[in-house]
């Protein structure tokens, strides 16, 4: 069952600022059996809010969003992915040739003894 409920004037928050209405309903038009008819009730809470008499205020928030379409992201992926593998195998060539152009490490074994008998700089040192 459905129905509607009209109010005769303005409800005042300052007065009253609940209400309960219950209603009760009675079908006499659709039943086979006169003796018998179907009913209902419900409860109807109504709860009174001030309201401001200025008009609302109403904002709009409108957030940009972007969805770059399917092809797009795989452009893109594999676009990053060819320049990922050409600075790895620049890295690896520079590397490499580096490398290849150090100069080899020479290790020199000697022994130098020195005599302190001798008042000349570098007489009586001799090298092995």
């Amino acid at each position: 069952m459905t129905g509607e409920l009209h109010l005769l004037g303005p409800l005042d928050y300052e007065q009253q600022r609940l209400y309960r209405i219950v209603i009760l309903l009675i079908d006499h038009s659709q039943d086979w059996d006169l003796n018998s008819h179907r009913s209902g009730s419900c409860t109807i809470t109504i709860e009174v809010e001030v309201s401001s008499t200025m008009t609302p205020l109403i904002v709009t928030d409108v957030e940009a969003f972007w969805k770059p379409e399917p092809w797009f992201v795989v452009v893109l992926t594999a676009t990053g992915a060819v320049l990922l593998l050409a600075l790895g195998w620049l890295l690896g060539r520079i590397l490499r040739s580096n490398i290849l152009m150090a100069e080899p490490k020479m290790s020199v074994r000697g022994e130098i003894t020195c005599s302190a008998h001798s008042r000349e700089p570098g007489v009586g040192c001799e090298a092995k």
